[in-house]
């Protein structure tokens, strides 16, 4: 009973813990100035795959990696096939600029980690894209 109710109080804490950042990361998100922001992932960005070289095993660890199910896939070229379709769909999203996002937005995903990858990001209405590995993106946003 001892290490049940331990248990418990752990479970509880780690709770209150998520809680609380989810609270902050909210009222961190409402503080908004009225920019709006935009970005896309730099050329290159994109680890390509060569499929034509994997075998089924490896397609299918692939696939499954990026949450692809691969119920129905039968044999090598469905695997292929799947997996192309995925790379390329992956390939158009990283060649789009994404937005426009609020300050808010962009400062709640950047608290998360979201933007922890190196993206290129612009204020809406301005021509240079900013790489975030060369700025601090927590005082852009600020």
């Amino acid at each position: 009973k001892a290490q049940i109710g331990g248990r418990l109080a752990a479970a509880e804490q780690q709770q209150d813990s998520g809680q609380a950042q989810a609270e902050a990361l909210a009222a961190m998100a409402a503080v908004d100035d009225g920019r709006q922001w935009e970005y896309k992932f730099p050329p290159g960005s994109l680890k390509e795959v060569k499929v034509e070289g994997m075998t089924e095993k490896q397609l299918k660890g692939f696939l499954e990696e990026e949450g692809v199910p691969t119920r129905g896939l039968e044999d090598l070229e469905d695997y292929q096939a799947k997996a192309k379709q995925v790379q390329d769909r992956k390939k158009a999203e990283m060649q789009q600029t994404h937005g426009p996002f609020t300050t808010g937005q962009m400062r709640g995903w950047n608290a998360q980690g979201f933007l922890n990858r190196t993206i290129l990001v612009r204020q809406v209405g301005t021509e240079t894209f900013y790489n975030s590995d060369n700025i601090d993106l927590e005082e852009m946003l600020a």
